[in-house]
């Protein structure tokens, strides 16, 4: 993800979103990753929620970021306007 999403974090770290680091092992391994699938398992794990079109998964999944807020773990967190690309990159195709 773009640094530029993020606030000041000490030393120079690289933002990956969880879907691209899996896509990214998948591939190693010769396999692909579905990330609506891997979103819709996901979500239906932590929420207990089952959704099977694409594009509920991604307004899903927006709304989950949206309510879990812009803090991430550690000193990482969000700027206002990357938590906004964040969720419309969760509600863009993919």
């Amino acid at each position: 993800m773009p640094s530029t999403w993020f606030r000041p974090a000490p030393g120079r770290p690289h933002y990956y979103m969880v879907s691209d680091v899996q896509a990214w092992l998948a591939a190693r391994r010769g396999d692909q990753l579905d990330t609506a699938t891997t979103w819709r398992l996901s979500l239906a794990r932590d929420l207990g929620q089952e959704v099977t079109d694409p594009t509920e998964v991604r307004k899903l999944a927006a709304l989950y970021a949206r309510a879990a807020g812009p803090r991430l773990p550690g000193s990482v967190t969000f700027t206002p306007a990357g938590f906004r690309g964040y969720l419309a990159s969760l509600l863009s195709s993919r």
